[in-house]
C-alpha cells in the first residue's frame, strides 16, 4: 500500500508540474514586448452583466441551457451531468452570444472563466456569474480566455477578492483588471501558438489524471478486499 501511495503522489506531483508549465507558457505569451496595457472595461461591448436570479428547471431541449458556476468544470468546459434549463421568457435578458466570457464572481471558484460557443446551443447564465462580451474590434474572445488563465489575471483575482461571508469580486473590480493588448493580428498569432502548446500539455494532463484515478480505484479495491477478508476470517 505504501508503494501505491508513493506512486500516486508522484503522479500528483507530475500533474502539478504540468499545470505550472501550462500557466507559465500562457503567462509568458500574453506579455509580448512593447504591447500596450489597458483594462477590461475598455475591451467590452456593453457593461459586465450579472446573471439571472432564478431557479433552474430540469433539462428541457426546447429551452436555453441555464449555466451556473457548478456547471463549469475545472477544464473550463461545461459538465454533462448537471444540465438545467430556464424558461425562454426568463432567459431572454441573459442569453449568450458566441464569444461571450462568463466569470465566476463569488465563492471558492471566483475567477473561473468559461468561453461560450454558439455551436453548443442556446444558453443563458445564473446570478453568481458575470458576462463579459468582448468588443471584437479590439480583442479576440480566445485571447481573453487565455488571459483568464494567466498569472496576471489570477494574481489580480487574489488581490481584488473581497472577503465577506464568501469571496467576491464585483463587476466594477473585474472591469479594472489590467491586460496587455497587442494588435488583433498579434493576438491571433498568440492564440494559434498557445492552442498548439497547451493542447499537447492538456493531453498529458488528461493521461496523468486518468492514471491517478486508476491508482485510487486500485487502492480502494485493495482496501475493500482487505476489509472483506478480515471480516470473513473473524466469522
Amino acid at each position: 500500500m505504501e508503494t501505491l501511495s508513493a506512486l500516486t503522489a508522484k503522479h500528483e506531483q507530475l500533474m502539478l508540474l504540468l499545470r505550472e508549465k501550462r500557466l507559465a507558457i500562457i503567462s509568458r505569451a500574453l506579455t509580448p514586448e512593447n504591447a500596450p496595457c489597458t483594462r477590461l472595461k475598455f475591451l467590452r461591448a456593453g457593461a459586465l452583466l450579472y446573471g439571472a436570479n432564478q431557479a433552474g428547471a430540469p433539462e428541457n431541449p426546447a429551452w436555453p441551457r441555464y449555466i451556473r458556476i457548478t456547471d463549469i468544470g475545472a477544464d473550463g468546459k461545461l459538465r454533462d451531468d448537471t444540465v438545467q434549463s430556464l424558461a425562454p421568457e426568463l432567459a431572454a435578458p441573459y442569453r449568450l452570444a458566441d464569444g461571450d466570457i462568463l466569470l465566476a464572481r463569488s465563492g471558492a471558484t471566483v475567477g473561473k472563466a468559461f468561453r461560450y460557443r454558439a455551436e453548443w446551443g442556446q444558453a443563458c447564465f445564473a446570478g453568481y456569474l458575470l458576462r463579459l462580451r468582448p468588443d471584437r474590434r479590439k480583442v479576440l474572445p480566445d485571447y481573453l480566455v487565455y488571459y483568464t488563465q494567466s498569472h496576471t489575471f489570477r494574481e489580480e483575482v487574489t488581490r481584488q477578492t473581497i472577503q465577506a461571508t464568501i469571496a467576491n469580486v464585483s463587476a466594477e473590480r473585474f472591469s479594472n483588471f489590467p491586460i496587455t493588448l497587442p494588435t488583433l493580428a498579434a493576438q491571433r498569432s498568440i492564440v494559434e501558438t498557445l492552442d498548439r502548446q497547451t493542447g499537447l500539455l492538456d493531453e498529458l494532463i488528461a493521461k496523468v489524471q486518468l492514471q491517478i484515478e486508476k491508482l485510487l480505484e486500485y487502492r480502494d479495491a485493495l482496501i475493500s478486499s482487505a476489509v472483506t477478508s478480515g471480516a470473513g476470517g473473524r466469522g
